[in-house]
């Protein structure tokens, strides 16, 4: 009986030596290595973001969302990255259409929320959050973001969220 447990050595990603390749560039054998698979693309996205290339991320991003338009996690990612590069109005829209696309995610409602609230709409920030809390009743990050826009709705000054831009 076999006792390894995990990914074998040849399917794990080969990432080459510091500075040598871009880890966007990595090949692993199999589906990564086709440019135009869905989760090849997001993935390069995603690497993008948390390397803070931001335009490189959207130009992934927008890839995988050509590739399939009904993937919601795409608009969220998109979402993010428009909020980062301080375009909150694209993503409102993008977080909208993750939503439209996906009404039963609770981090999607959340991401929507916090974009309204630096938009200024608590109103319709709160609509989100009450969405996401449904859906998830002990979820930290929307009960902060929903208490910060109660507070800023009382005090009647726009709210700051815990995602700036």
């Amino acid at each position: 009986m076999p006792r390894f447990v995990g990914l074998r050595p040849d399917h794990l990603p080969r990432w080459p030596g510091k500075g040598k390749q871009d880890p966007g560039q990595a090949t692993t054998p199999g589906y990564q290595q086709d440019r135009g698979n869905l989760q090849y693309a997001f993935n390069l996205g995603r690497v993008a973001y948390a390397k803070k290339q931001y335009t490189k991320a959207e130009e992934y991003t927008r890839q995988a969302i050509a590739l399939n338009p009904n993937m919601g996690e795409s608009y969220v990612s998109l979402g993010m990255i428009q909020l980062k590069e301080n375009r909150p109005v694209d993503a409102q829209q993008s977080l909208q259409k993750a939503v439209e696309l996906n009404p039963y995610d609770q981090r999607y409602h959340t991401s929507y929320g916090i974009v309204l609230e630096v938009n200024g709409d608590c109103p319709a920030a709160m609509a989100q959050f009450d969405a996401a809390l449904a859906l998830n009743p002990g979820e930290g990050l929307t009960q902060r973001e929903m208490a910060r826009c109660r507070a800023s709705a009382a005090s009647s000054a726009p709210g700051r969220s815990a995602l700036k831009p």
